[in-house]
C-alpha cells in the first residue's frame, strides 16, 4: 500500500535537488515574479484607468512538498496584489488577454479556470516547476502568484 505520507525515496530526491539546481534562485524568481504582478497591474488599469491597485499582506516562504520535501528548497506565496474595484464585464476578454500574455512572459502557459461567469472569474496559470500566476475579479480584483519550489541564492 503506497503511504503518502512517506518521504520521496533517496534517489528521486536527489533527482528533484538536480533539477532545482538547473532553475533560477528563489530570490531572482521571486524578483521576476513581483515586477510582472506589478507590470501587470499597470497594464490592467491602462484597461481600466478607475482602477488603483496595492499590496496586502507579506510574502510567505514555505517549504517545498514532495518530491522536494528533502532540499533546502522554499516556495514565496506572494502577498496579494488588490485592486479597489472589480474589472467590468465589458472589459474582462481584453484584460484576461493580458493576464495571459503576463503568464507566458514568466513562462506560466497552463490555464485553469475556476470560475467564469458575469462578474465572478477566477483563473490561474502555471507550469510545471509551481510558478503560477492567479487572478480573480468579484467583488474587487485580485492577483496572486506562487514562486514554485526554489532553492534561495546561498544553497546553490
Amino acid at each position: 500500500m503506497n503511504n503518502p505520507h512517506a518521504p520521496t525515496p533517496t534517489t528521486e530526491a536527489a533527482k528533484a535537488l538536480e533539477e532545482l539546481k538547473s532553475l533560477p534562485t528563489l530570490e531572482d524568481t521571486n524578483e521576476k515574479l513581483t515586477s510582472s504582478i506589478q507590470e501587470l497591474g499597470a497594464k490592467i488599469s491602462a484597461i481600466v484607468p478607475s482602477i488603483t491597485w496595492q499590496w496586502q499582506d507579506q510574502p510567505q516562504r514555505i517549504g517545498c512538498s514532495k518530491p522536494y520535501e528533502q532540499s533546502d528548497g522554499k516556495v514565496i506565496l506572494m502577498p496579494f496584489y488588490v485592486a479597489n474595484a472589480a474589472i467590468p464585464e465589458s472589459s474582462w476578454n481584453e484584460v484576461l488577454a493580458v493576464v495571459k500574455e503576463t503568464a507566458t512572459s514568466i513562462d506560466a502557459p497552463k490555464l485553469d479556470v475556476i470560475h467564469d461567469a458575469p462578474n465572478n472569474h477566477d483563473v490561474r496559470f502555471s507550469n510545471e516547476t509551481g510558478t503560477a500566476i492567479g487572478f480573480t475579479s468579484q467583488a474587487n480584483t485580485v492577483i496572486s502568484g506562487y514562486t514554485g519550489c526554489r532553492l534561495p541564492a546561498a544553497k546553490k
